[in-house]
This record gives structure tokens, sequence and C-alpha cells, in this order.
């Protein structure tokens, strides 16, 4: 009767998880240890062929018990796809609930028939009929014809699944563009006809070239077309020996002349330079230098301002058209222009705008440089 006891507390230690040494018996009680329900152990012992004692224990659960619902398990594999089904099949139309098709199957599931009974819609869910009713309105208006332009097919040797666009989307008039991976490389084939640059289609001849015009591609346009030179003819330069010693001015005064020679193009002149000056008018006299082309009156070509007075400044002559307001410059603009086969000079003069007062100039620092930009008008 003690060994009875014994085994009956111990197998009671073992169901609430405070045994020693437990089994994989042990891990589904401890996954269940908040459930709790009422069962009678039964416990058997007996010995095996070598005498040593075995223990059975039975457990029998009272209806109560044994209607629990179990724990809910771990996860099990996903399955495999279905195969796709649209959702809604139109099949046809039928008379009335009478008239519906025998002998359908899950293989027909999604198919359905417009009711002209009532207007309602018999849809077939694979096992059984579903009525939806009022699902089919009256007939719209007739769309208007569809008209669809196919476009070339693009050939991309990036691009692994074929793709098609038909675009806009809301519209009648439609373009329809597929795009295929490319294909293996193929045999080289014969050379094209000889012929010039000028009559190729990939050659944009809007603007002609000029002297030293370079050769490139546009990406607007994508096509070949001449550009401007990148630097133009020359240089041409001028040092501070060539500027006056350092004096002071209280008019208008031309500081250089600088000649150029006749070209057998027609060119504009693209200058830059320098001048060191300092301001002595009053707070509302203005100073500018300008490089302009024949003489102290012809058209701007180049500009710098000495607005501050009281110190010298080095001022840069940059690129200027206008007189003092830049004008707008296109390829067929003949401001500034000289004609091929014409000498021509250019002058730097100091100019007061606005005030009184005299400009002090420095010989050092002082400089001039033109290039010949070619120009086909």
């Amino acid at each position: 009767m003690a060994a009875s006891r014994h085994c009956r507390q111990r197998d009671q230690a073992d169901l609430h998880g405070r045994g020693r040494g437990l089994g994989p018996d042990h891990l589904l009680r401890r996954t269940m240890a908040d459930v709790t329900f009422p069962a009678h152990i039964t416990l058997t012992s007996e010995a095996d062929l070598d005498g040593l004692p075995i223990l059975t224990a039975e457990v029998t659960l009272a209806p109560t018990a044994a209607a629990l619902p179990l724990p809910v398990g771990p996860e099990g594999d996903l399955g495999p796809p279905g195969v796709p089904i649209p959702p809604f099949i139109k099949m046809g139309e039928i008379a009335d609930e009478a008239a519906r098709p025998a002998g359908l199957t899950e293989a027909d599931r999604s198919k359905w028939w417009h009711r002209l009974d009532d207007d309602s819609m018999d849809f077939w869910d694979g096992t059984d009929w579903v009525n939806l009713p009022n699902a089919v309105g009256p007939q719209g208006p007739i769309a208007p014809a569809n008209e669809l332009t196919p476009l070339d097919v693009i050939s991309d040797e990036k691009v692994t699944i074929p793709a098609v666009e038909i675009k806009p989307v809301n519209s009648s008039v439609q373009t329809i563009q597929l795009t295929v991976p490319a294909g293996d490389r193929g045999a080289q084939g014969d050379p094209g006809a000889s012929g010039t640059i000028s009559t190729s289609p990939d050659f944009d001849g809007a603007q002609g070239p000029v002297k030293r015009s370079t050769f490139a591609f546009s990406r607007v346009p994508r096509r070949f077309k001449p550009t401007p030179p990148v630097c133009g003819y020359g240089p041409w330069h001028w040092s501070s020996s060539d500027f006056p010693a350092d004096t002071s001015y209280t008019t208008n005064t031309v500081i250089l002349t600088a000649n150029l020679p006749a070209l057998p193009f027609d060119w504009r002149p693209q200058v830059h330079g320098a001048v060191q000056l300092m301001n002595e008018g009053d707070s509302a006299t203005i100073w500018f230098a300008y490089a302009r082309l024949w003489n102290s009156n012809g058209v701007g070509v180049g500009i710098t301002v000495c607005p501050w007075s009281g110190f010298w400044d080095l001022c840069d002559i940059t690129e200027h058209y206008g007189n003092p307001n830049s004008i707008g410059m296109s390829p067929n603009s003949d401001y500034a222009v000289v004609k091929a086969g014409y000498a021509s000079q250019i002058v730097v003069s100091l100019e007061r705008q606005n005030g009184s007062g005299q400009v002090s100039f420095r010989q050092s620092g002082a400089a001039l440089t033109v290039y010949a930009m070619p120009v086909k008008l």
C-alpha cells in the first residue's frame, strides 16, 4: 500500500512538472500547463523478462474533460498555390431560375449568367448557385470606336521579360508599344552606300557649321549637329604696358585701342580683361569701363563697373553685349559682327554715368584678351 501511494504521489508530481529527469511527456504537459481537468489514473505494476518492474499508468478522463478543446498547435507548412481563376466570368443569358445550366462542377467556379426575368445574376460558386438581385443594369451607350496605333518594337538587351504598354488609358485613341528582350547579335551587314554627312537623316542642319565648329551629338533632337567653336580664333592679348601710365580722369576717355587683323570669315569678338580703378566722385557717381567695337561710340562687347569710392578695386571686364543693358542674342543675331575681310579694333573706354568727380586709373593689372568667335548669318 505504501508503494502504491508512493507511485501515485510521484505521478502527481510529474503531472504538475515538479519531478526530476522528465522526458518528452513532461514537455507536452508543460505546454498544457494552463489547462486543468479532472482525471482517473490507474497504475499497473508488472515485471519484465529480467524481473525489473514496469509501471504503466492509464488516465481516464471524465466526459466533461474529454470535451475540452485542445490548444492550438504550431502553424503548418504552406500549401501549394491554387489555380488562378477570374472572380467573375460571364457566360451568357438565361430566361429564369429553371433555365440554369446543369452538371456544373468545381471547375466551373466563377461563372455567371444574366437572369432576364429580374435582371439578377446567377453565380456558380463551385458547389451551389448564388443569386445576386438587381446586379445587371440597363445597357449603356455604345462606346466610340477605338483607334490603336502600333509603335515600333523596342528590343532591349537589359530586358528579360517582354512587356506591352497601351496608353493613354482613358482615351479611344491609343498607341501600343511592345518591348522584347534583345536576341543574339546578328551577322555583320553589308557596307552602306557612301554619302555626305549633311544629307544624312541623323544630321541636324538647322544651324550650319562655322569655322572651327565641332561635330557633336545633340540629345534634344537626338541627331548630330555642328556646335559653336570652343574658344574661337586667337587669342589676341594686350598687357598692362599697352595701357597709359597711372593718372586720373574727369571725362570719358579711351585708355586702349586694340587693332585686329582681317579674317576670312564673319565673326563676333569675345573679350576678357581687367582695369584697376578708384572712384573719387560723390555717392551718386558710377564709373564704367567698356570694351566697344570700332570706336568709343561703338556697340558694347565687354563691361565692368566701379561704383565704390575711396579705395582701389581691380575690376574684371567680362563678355557683355549691350549699351549698357544686355540684348537678346540668337544664332542668327547680327549684333557686333565683323564681316569677313575687314580689319577691326576694340577700344577700352572709361565712362562716367551720374554724379560728378574723377576716377583714378592704375596701370598695374590692366589687360585685355580678345577671341574671334565665327558666326554664320
